[in-house]
């Protein structure tokens, strides 16, 4: 599967979160998920709300266009994107903000 996969209700984006990170923002590709490190600790939901506000600041859309889906207490989830950018822009958005 894809890091981007286009949805009838958006787009729908693979992740591999790094918590507890010295750096925070989106580092890349690992595998087929889009690797992002977050300073949250994973305890009590902190990395998810930092994970949503990443993808929210490299992308400029509101922080309630994304959703976890998949995977709240795992390194891997699935993010559901609901706004009005295609697939292609919304990867590219997030693509160049890498650290």
């Amino acid at each position: 599967m894809p890091a981007f996969r286009a949805t009838p209700d958006g787009v729908l984006i693979r992740l591999r979160v790094q918590p507890k990170s010295s750096r925070e923002g989106i580092v890349g590709f690992h595998r087929d998920s889009l690797k992002i490190a977050v300073h949250a600790q994973p305890e009590k939901g902190k990395a998810n709300v930092a994970v949503v506000e990443v993808l929210a600041a490299a992308s400029r859309e509101a922080k309630s266009h994304f959703t976890i889906v998949a995977g709240e207490t795992a390194r891997d989830k699935h993010v559901q994107y609901r706004g009005k950018l295609a697939v292609d822009e919304l990867r590219a958005r997030l693509l160049q903000t890498t650290i």
